[in-house]
């Protein structure tokens, strides 16, 4: 039995007294006595609530002003004052109860328990609130800003409600935690269960910011999910994606870490983006080239020098060779479709748009039915989607339009109504020179 306070005995003869004068029935004066105490104790709350609150938010807000620290700022918005306050008068109030209903130990065991619980929960609002003020804070920090601190906070949110439902149970139950938990263990490979999503995603989480594998704003590709836009948000058990058709797909997170996906962070960080683009040549236009025709081609832009170059090297190369020199195919000798690769490499190096000092190619990959195909592969001075199209059309179009004049022809499968003309004419060429004979 807890030593009572003169003040406080006086304080409850008062309140007899007053109950007294009530003219209530004795028979209900302790349930009166009760009420009244319990509707005083939230009136003294209510103004030392009100009070601190006040005075602790001025000082906040003042220590804000000179300091013009977000620590303070953020303090605020997140109410950890309010919480802490709350602490505070639950925990006053509860050391009141013993005092206060001295004559009711039933009731103060049952009181105790009820502020006690509320206490728990009133403890996991300061802890969550305190960790959202910090995350915040490192979040606007450059070596932080790309870590999903949302996704963290729902783990750990999820962490001290657990931890606060168990505080519970034990007091409920008048048991102590450990043996709480060692009689939760049995049922831990269900509470997994419960939570798979929620245990995978904050896998996954972690895997993702430790490897650094994306970042809100970054534009990735999930052929398997069909996504294919900007992250617009990374939560612990999914990443939601804009598409670039303003549709939003979610994709989970833990699919990203365990599977394969294509982020173009790195094309965009660069400045560059790549494109590759194939032409097939028909075969049968390849030939060897004249000197007249040599001649002729040294006056197309960047092939002077290469003819010169190539020539004296083939002529090197020829007269070493013990053959008949008449015969053209004996020899080292240009081709039209050498002087079109040529140029195109000539082309891509001077265009303004296309950035010479990364990787261009012009060269063969393959001889197929439909003739020798040609691969174009540099990179655009820009990554911003409409103007690298537009550079990409310009190129393209370009060196379309230069094969003729190599005397070269691009492939084109021919329609079926195409063929039938042809043969139509065909057979009129046939049967015209008949006719007149007869």
């Amino acid at each position: 039995m807890p030593v009572i306070d003169h003040d406080f005995l006086g304080f409850s003869s008062v309140i007899h007294r007053f109950i007294k004068w009530l003219n209530i029935p004795y028979v209900w004066q302790g349930f009166a006595f009760m009420l009244i105490s319990i509707v005083l104790l939230f009136i003294f709350s209510y103004i030392f609530q009100k009070i601190t609150h006040n005075v602790c938010r001025y000082l906040l807000v003042k220590a804000n002003d000179k300091l013009h620290s977000a620590f303070f700022k953020y303090l605020l918005h997140y109410h950890f004052l309010r919480h802490v306050i709350w602490l505070v008068n639950i925990a006053l109030v509860e050391s009141l109860v013993p005092l206060i209903f001295f004559d009711y130990p039933n009731f103060i065991l049952l009181m105790q328990a009820i502020l006690s619980i509320y206490i728990v929960f009133i403890v996991m609002n300061v802890i969550m609130s305190f960790i959202q003020v910090m995350a915040k804070l490192l979040a606007q920090k450059r070596n932080y800003n790309n870590i999903p601190f949302d996704g963290y906070l729902q783990v750990i949110r999820i962490i001290l409600i657990s931890v606060a439902c168990l505080l519970v149970f034990s007091i409920l139950t008048h048991r102590s935690l450990v043996s709480v938990m060692t009689a939760l263990g049995a049922a831990s490979a269900i509470l997994i269960l419960l939570f798979k999503d929620t245990v995978m995603g904050f896998v996954g989480s972690v895997q993702i910011t430790m490897n650094n594998l994306v970042h809100e704003g970054d534009w990735i590709t999930v052929s398997q999910y069909g996504a294919d836009g900007i992250v617009k948000e990374i939560s612990l058990t999914t990443i939601k994606i804009l598409n670039y058709d303003n549709t939003l797909t979610t994709v989970p997170t833990y699919s990203l870490a365990s599977g394969s996906f294509q982020n173009w962070r790195a094309m965009q960080e660069s400045g560059n983006r790549r494109f590759v683009r194939n032409i097939t040549i028909i075969s049968k236009d390849i030939r060897f080239l004249t000197d007249m025709e040599l001649e002729h081609f040294k006056t197309v832009g960047g092939l002077s020098d290469y003819i010169m170059k190539t020539n004296h090297e083939y002529q090197q190369r020829n007269a070493a060779l013990d053959v008949d020199k008449t015969v053209a195919i004996n020899l080292h000798q240009l081709t039209n479709c050498d002087l079109f690769m040529e140029y195109a490499r000539w082309y891509l190096n001077n265009h303004p748009k296309i950035n010479s000092s990364a990787t261009q190619l012009v060269r063969q990959i393959g001889i197929t039915d439909e003739g020798v195909q040609l691969q174009i592969y540099a990179f655009t001075n820009t990554c911003i989607w409409a103007e690298y199209e537009a550079i990409l059309a310009e190129v393209m179009g370009h060196l379309l339009s230069s094969v003729s004049y190599f005397d070269l022809q691009i492939y084109a499968a021919t329609a079926a109504s195409d063929s039938l003309d042809v043969n139509l004419n065909m057979q009129q060429d046939v049967v015209k020179p008949i006719a007149n004979k007869a």
